[in-house]
This record gives structure tokens, C-alpha cells and sequence, in this order.
């Protein structure tokens, strides 16, 4: 029954997709912010609003990763993101790419053996965390790879696993903190001579996240990428998710969504964005993105 109904959401989603971009970017005044290049996709520099989502197939299956990124373009997404957690999952990247008509993000942790096999596998864009990738060389082989491909990298911070010296004398994490582990990644990028990044800063709370966002943008004009991480349980993960989103997009930044099904994650994304634009919003050119559904818990990846 659960499976039906979420077929027949996302049906319904496919049916009603298209003239809900086309309202949501003509619908939001846009600010300027340095733009990237993701696959042929502008993000940033006063371009309009690009909707993101995440697979949450396993990689490895590649039909099944395949037909739902097939079901997320339908929906009306522009760019999609894969788990690469290991080198299996990074050798059939290539066929993926192959299958599909929409850029490809991959998302990377710990070992950068599985950012250069992306790489070499013809991906649009890194998720990255520099954070978990302590050796600098292995972190400098990287952002030169991805910078001779021409690929955009996200970085940034997400209070759950703030390193030590970014946490407060009692031990917890604070938009301070973030913001100041999101600088040091920008900045170890920057001095590699990379530009092309987005920035994420992901707290557990609504009002950490939004002041960590708020004091980034103050430091840096690169494309922000809004989130709120582990969310909680079903009902928590779509609630709290949603005002922080709100509060984002009436601030000009950007608005990821939550939901089992990443097809129907872009419908709700799109419909609070949709909301949102008829107040007096203006956008930095951010990407929205969506989240995975894992475990019982809804979460922004």
C-alpha cells in the first residue's frame, strides 16, 4: 500500500513538474554570487534556483541507480548525487554517467582513492570532506585532479563532526565553529588555486544552521548549499528541515527538502520554494537539495 501511494505521488509529481520550475525561477529575484559549472549547469552568479537530489539505491546496483535518477529528472531535478563508499561503487560510475542525461555529483569520504576514481570515471562534481582526508597530499592529488577535469567540489562543516578545536570549551558544536572548519577547508582549496566550490554548513538545529549560514555569507561569495543534519524521526525530519528552509530562502539562500521518496523530495522542495518566492526573497544562486531516507531517519546529506 506505502508503495503504491508513494508511485502514485510520484506520478503525480511527473505530471505537474515542468510549469513549477519555470514559476519558481521566474518567481525569484536573484542575487549575485561567483558561479559554478556543474555538467553544463550554472550554480550561483544570479543564475536561477538548480534543484539537486540523492539516490538512495545502492550505487553498485546500476539499473536501480539508473532508474531512479531517471524518475528524480522527470520529477523536474537537475542535478543528482550518488554514495561512492567504494571502489566497486566508483568503477560504475562511468556506466552510470553513460545512462543518464543529468549531471552526476559524487559523494566522497575518507579515502581519496574513490575522489580520483570519480574523477577518472567522467563525474560533473565532488562532495568532499577535507576534514576525514587528513594527509595533505592525498588532499592536494584531489583538487588538482578535479581542477585539470574542470569540476566544481563542495566543502564545509557539519556540527555532528566538528573536529576538536572548532568545538567550545564544553565540548559542542556552535555556528562559530562551523563557520571557522568550513573557512580552513575554503582556504586549503584556495591556496591549492581552487575556486570552483560550494559550501555547505549543516547543524542539528534550525538556528545554529541559519547563523552559521549567516555569518558565511559574510565571508565568502561562493554558491551555498543549505541543509539541516540528522533531522531526527519521520515527522521531526520533514518539520524542523522545513523551517530552517523557510527561514533560508526568505534570507536569499536556498531550500533542500525531505521525504522517503527523492522523487517526491523535489516536489515538496519545489512547492516551499515556490511558497517562499512570494515574499520578498532573493536568492544567492544556492543549490537545493534533498535528503536520503535511511534507517527509520530522514536526513540531509
Amino acid at each position: 500500500m506505502k508503495g503504491s501511494s508513494l508511485e502514485k505521488d510520484e506520478k503525480t509529481t511527473d505530471t505537474n513538474n515542468h510549469s513549477m520550475i519555470q514559476s519558481l525561477n521566474h518567481s525569484m529575484p536573484l542575487m549575485s554570487r561567483r558561479a559554478v559549472i556543474v555538467g553544463g549547469v550554472k550554480v550561483g552568479g544570479g543564475g536561477p534556483i538548480v534543484v539537486q537530489s540523492m539516490t538512495n539505491t545502492d550505487t553498485r546496483d546500476v539499473d536501480a541507480t539508473v532508474s531512479q535518477i531517471e524518475r528524480l529528472q522527470r520529477a523536474g531535478c537537475e542535478l543528482v548525487r550518488v554514495a561512492v563508499p567504494d571502489l566497486a561503487a566508483a568503477r560504475v560510475l562511468s556506466e552510470i554517467k553513460e545512462r543518464i542525461s543529468i549531471p552526476l555529483v559524487a559523494d566522497i569520504h575518507f579515502d581519496h582513492r574513490l575522489a580520483l576514481a570519480s574523477i577518472d570515471a567522467g563525474v560533473d562534481k565532488l562532495r568532499l570532506n577535507p576534514g576525514n582526508i587528513t594527509d595533505p597530499a592525498k588532499i592536494e592529488q584531489v583538487v588538482r585532479a578535479a581542477k585539470e577535469a574542470g569540476i566544481p567540489i563542495r566543502v564545509g562543516a557539519n556540527s555532528g563532526s566538528l573536529s576538536r578545536e572548532f568545538l567550545d570549551p564544553h565540548g559542542h558544536a556552535s555556528a562559530e565553529g562551523m563557520v571557522k572548519s568550513a573557512l580552513k577547508e575554503i582556504r586549503l582549496l584556495e591556496d591549492l588555486g581552487f575556486t570552483d566550490i560550494v559550501v555547505s554548513l549543516k547543524g542539528t538545529d534550525v538556528p545554529m544552521t541559519i547563523a552559521a549560514y549567516r555569518a558565511i555569507a559574510r565571508e565568502v561569495d561562493y554558491p551555498l548549499h543549505i541543509g539541516i543534519t540528522e533531522a531526527g524521526t519521520r515527522g521531526k525530519g520533514r518539520s524542523a528541515p522545513r523551517s530552517g528552509w523557510g527561514s533560508s530562502l526568505r534570507r536569499g539562500w536556498a531550500t533542500p527538502c525531505a521525504s522517503p521518496s527523492p522523487a517526491i523530495q523535489w516536489r515538496r522542495c519545489a512547492s516551499l520554494t515556490r511558497s517562499c518566492a512570494r515574499s520578498t526573497c532573493a536568492s544567492v544562486g544556492s543549490t537545493i537539495v534533498s535528503a536520503r531516507h535511511a534507517a527509520g531517519r530522514e536526513s540531509i546529506c
